[in-house]
This record gives structure tokens, C-alpha cells and sequence, in this order.
């Protein structure tokens, strides 16, 4: 007995020390969440406005498509999206800024082509889905219809044809619906953001494009919303 009881007294203990580790890991020190407070402004019509950022040089964690498009895929032997349901799509996952320039949270982007699309064509028209990730806010989940088609032209054709990169200052809002007036949707989100209605608009600020497929290339996504 006075074994049995010595054996369950360490158990009990070794519970009792991995939950304290645990909870030192979590609420301690190391691991406390802190909510970053947001940048935030008063739209015409009562709305809030707020941007997020994305720098590629800085921000990009992962990239990958069916290999055959005019962006580099990385990190090194990431998986292709070959497969016949997939091979229209791109995926990307990258860190979000604010407008301060802190890194606030992170995103996937998942992007499907129109059947129309081809780098060939010169025409690029996507399904874009967003999801933004905020620690100590919440998720929000955004919705578009892109046209690259400008880039392609403009830009990428160009540096496939000549085998030369590309420099140069090019702003342009690649959002084209699906509303009416052209700007994307603000789907919903959870925590902060639950029952969040809206629209958006993606900017893009590109400045370089080399003949190895990368880019220096600035994004904004810009918000305008509504907590219920």
C-alpha cells in the first residue's frame, strides 16, 4: 500500500508539474498574447477603414502553383499544385503589417484562374480568397475578383521575351468585383470580427521583375467595414 501510494503521489505530481510547465509556456512571460491595437479610421458613411501591408521582400513565407506561372515558388522543394482539380490555383502565405510598418499578423491567399486565363493569352483574371489572421483580434475572410492581365502584358511577357528584368514604378488596384462597383467583399470573421460586413479593394505597388520569377512588390488591403 505504502508503495502504491508512493507511485501515485509521483503521478499526481508529475501532472501537477506539466500543467504548471504548461501554464508558464502559455500565460507566462514567453507566451503571453497581446493584442496589437489597431490603426483605424472614420469613414465617410460611419465605416471603419483599415489597411493591412504586405512586403514580398520581407513578408513571404510560402509560395506555390502548378509550376508553370510567372512566379518563383519557394521555399525549395515546396509541393506543386499539379494535380487536374488544382493546377489552375495559387497559394501563398505571408506576415501582415500594419500601417505603422508592425507585423500584426499573417494571410493566405488562395487564387483559382478563370478557364480563359493563360500566360500565353496575356489575359489573367483570378477567384482570389483571403484569410487574415490577427493574434488577440480575430480572423477575417475576404473574397475579390482580380485582373492581372496588365502585368502579364505590360511586365512579365516582356522580361520572358527580352531575358532582362524589369524596374520601374507601377501602381495599380488589381480588385475588378465581384460588386458592382468593383470592389472585393468582406465574407465575415470570428473573434473581433464576427458578423463583420464590407468591401475591399487590393493595391499593388510593383517596382521590380526579374527573369528568375521574383518581385519587389508592396500590397495594401485596403478595408472598409462594419462590426454588427
Amino acid at each position: 500500500m505504502r508503495r502504491l501510494g508512493l507511485v501515485t503521489a509521483a503521478v499526481v505530481g508529475a501532472l501537477v508539474g506539466a500543467l504548471g510547465l504548461w501554464a508558464w509556456i502559455f500565460f507566462g512571460p514567453a507566451g503571453q498574447r497581446s493584442e496589437t491595437a489597431p490603426i483605424t479610421q472614420a469613414g465617410a458613411e460611419g465605416e471603419l477603414l483599415e489597411s493591412f501591408f504586405i512586403d514580398i521582400t520581407k513578408h513571404a513565407i510560402a509560395a506555390t502553383h502548378n509550376g508553370q506561372q510567372p512566379l518563383a515558388a519557394f521555399p525549395p522543394g515546396i509541393g506543386t499544385l499539379a494535380e487536374p482539380a488544382l493546377e489552375r490555383s495559387l497559394a501563398f502565405l505571408m506576415k501582415l503589417s500594419d500601417a505603422s510598418g508592425r507585423v500584426v499578423g499573417f494571410a493566405s491567399e488562395l487564387e483559382v484562374m478563370s478557364p480563359d486565363s493563360s500566360l500565353v493569352s496575356g489575359k489573367m483574371v483570378l477567384a482570389t480568397d483571403w484569410t487574415l489572421v490577427l493574434p488577440g483580434r480575430g480572423s477575417i475572410f475576404l473574397a475579390q475578383v482580380e485582373d492581372a492581365s496588365d502585368f502579364i502584358k505590360r511586365v512579365a511577357l516582356p522580361v520572358i521575351a527580352s531575358r532582362k528584368d524589369w524596374e520601374g514604378d507601377w501602381k495599380v488596384v488589381s480588385t475588378i468585383g465581384p460588386r458592382a462597383d468593383g470592389r472585393g467583399v468582406i465574407v465575415g470573421g470570428s473573434g473581433e470580427f464576427e458578423g463583420v460586413t464590407g468591401s475591399f479593394v487590393e493595391r499593388e505597388h510593383l517596382t521590380k521583375f526579374t527573369t528568375d520569377m521574383q518581385m519587389t512588390l508592396t500590397v495594401e488591403l485596403q478595408l472598409a467595414y462594419r462590426k454588427p
